[in-house]
């Protein structure tokens, strides 16, 4: 109807009509991923690669992921300006159905889920034994406290041997932890009840990044708590949470990370989103929307090499998820990891990008229309 309505005015004036003009501009092609500075898990991120086809970009984002999820507990990094950052990632991959999102993420995540299969089988043995304890110790303490009821009426060396036997019981035993694997669709105080009594070091990924887009924590009336929630764990700061059932909680000592692949209409919905713009949850995203690999993904069996690589990092990733956890003394779950510091070096060239962002953040410079991520550009590095 347009055409028509179009060409009968051109035929009237004499003068062709522009057609109409998008609202949006098109989208220039991605860059390609700089590869190359992914250092040692350049081969990993080839390798997964080499067995999916898909584009590099998703490979290298699902390896950073899995690597950040199984180090996290253990190393905070030192800023020059005095403070601490976790070395956990907040990361999203937009691609169209079809691209190889899952097959990527299975294979990078694949030794992180063999260890959580192996830690459901000794959960469940553990949690018997734990029955067992606590049936017991249950037991003691009934009887416990009828030796102390009936000491009462009595005098000398039985009511202080009865109050000793109380005071001996001591806690109640501590139920074993239960395995956490990476979760695709948490709300957020789901993830504290986790944290709180589980494993300190949580992932959030998903490769179908709709469930926890389009789920109730993300929903109108819990985006901004979700949000800042989020931000607070991605920045390390504890967690403090004040409800009418629970009373007050400090939870200090938690890491996230966090990896979504999502289809572009999908992530259109978060990444657009004015709120979660404003309170700073998309600028802690790092992002990458790689061109299609369609059209280029001719069956090819993986070198000999790739299979080799892709082994190495199977078998370092599966070392890393059984180191033990560096713990607070006295505290049951509450991390205490070590600082890395910077070498000269890199504090050099840490500092020369901090001020060269900084540089071209003013007005109707560069990097003023991305201004939230730029301001966090020199954590994430």
């Amino acid at each position: 109807m347009a055409e028509i309505i179009r060409d009968a005015i051109s035929q009237r004036t004499g003068h062709e009509l522009e057609a109409p003009r998008p609202l949006v501009r098109e989208i220039e092609p991605a860059e390609p991923f700089p590869i190359e500075a992914l250092g040692p898990l350049r081969s990993a991120a080839e390798a997964i690669q080499a067995h999916t086809h898909a584009p590099a970009a998703i490979c290298a984002q699902a390896v950073l992921g899995a690597v950040a999820l199984v180090t996290q507990a253990h190393a905070d990094v030192m800023l020059p300006t005095g403070q601490s950052r976790p070395t956990s990632l907040f990361l999203m991959t937009i691609a169209a159905s079809g691209e190889r999102k899952s097959a990527v993420d299975t294979l990078a995540l694949r030794s992180i889920y063999e260890r959580e299969a192996e830690l459901r089988i000794s959960y469940g043995q553990e949690t018997d034994a734990f029955k067992v304890s606590h049936e017991l110790w249950e037991a003691r303490k009934a009887q416990a406290k009828t030796d102390l009821r009936d000491a009462k009426h009595k005098q000398g060396e039985a009511s202080i041997s009865a109050a000793a036997g109380f005071r001996a019981l001591g806690c109640d035993p501590e139920p074993p932890s239960a395995p956490s694997p990476p979760r695709p669709e948490p709300t957020f105080e789901g993830y504290c009840k986790l944290t709180a009594i589980g494993h300190p070091a949580l992932g959030l990924f998903s490769a179908e990044g709709g469930s926890f887009i389009g789920g109730f924590g993300m929903s109108k009336d819990q985006r901004l708590k979700t949000g800042a929630g989020l931000s607070s764990v991605w920045d390390g700061d504890p967690i403090k949470r004040v409800r009418a059932g629970d009373g007050s909680v400090v939870l200090a000592g938690r890491r996230l990370s966090l990896h979504l692949m999502a289809q572009p209409d999908v992530a259109a919905q978060m990444i657009n989103d004015d709120l979660l713009r404003s309170q700073g949850l998309l600028s802690r995203l790092l992002l990458v929307s790689p061109t299609s690999a369609a059209g280029t993904r001719f069956f090819c069996e993986p070198t000999q090499d790739a299979r080799t690589q892709l082994a190495r990092y199977d078998e370092h990733l599966a070392d890393l998820v059984r180191v033990a956890l560096p713990l607070r003394a006295q505290t049951r779950n509450e991390l205490a990891p070590r600082k890395l510091g910077l070498t000269a070096e890199a504090r050099r060239i840490w500092i020369n990008f901090h001020d060269y962002v900084e540089e071209h953040l003013g007005d109707d410079r560069e990097f003023a229309p991305i201004a939230g991520l730029a301001n966090k550009a020199a954590e994430h590095a």
